[in-house]
């Protein structure tokens, strides 16, 4: 029971209390994504750059995510602001598409669907954790 209260609280603070994200998150980082199907073994990888800067003091973050290499077939820009609203974070993507997010410790966790072109639904989410050697791993999962 102790630790259900403790629990409690620890959640309840952190949706009562909005947090941005902490100043050690801004920089360039830099790895390799595994692209993962329904086997164990990924069946490709591709090169990630994520770039995390503080724009407005303690509220507006850019969010700047590239795959593969530029001028290459496949090459992707993502370029989002992460915000603090009375609510929380949020991913604010530019048109209008807003992605609520939680830092829950370390890591920070969104979750959204999309709609398809034959109108099903895929689930995503995403989770960025600061590793304690201060890299970031990222994580994307999605289903149908």
């Amino acid at each position: 029971m102790r630790h259900l209260v403790i629990i409690f609280i620890q959640y309840f603070c952190a949706n009562f209390f909005a947090q941005g994200l902490p100043g050690s998150w801004s920089g360039s980082y830099q790895g390799t994504m595994e692209l993962y199907g329904k086997e164990s073994t990924p069946f490709s990888t591709v090169l990630v750059r994520l770039s995390i800067l503080e724009i407005k003091k303690d509220s507006v973050w850019t969010y700047y995510m590239t795959y593969g290499e530029k001028d290459k077939l496949g090459y992707l820009e993502k370029k989002y602001h992460i915000e603090l609203n009375p609510e929380g974070l949020v991913l604010n993507e530019g048109d209008g598409v807003f992605i609520p997010m939680r830092l829950f410790g370390d890591c920070l966790i969104d979750f959204y669907s999309t709609e398809d072109r034959d109108k099903s639904n895929t689930y995503m989410s995403s989770v960025l954790c600061r590793q304690s050697n201060g890299d970031l791993e990222f994580n994307l999962f999605g289903g149908a």
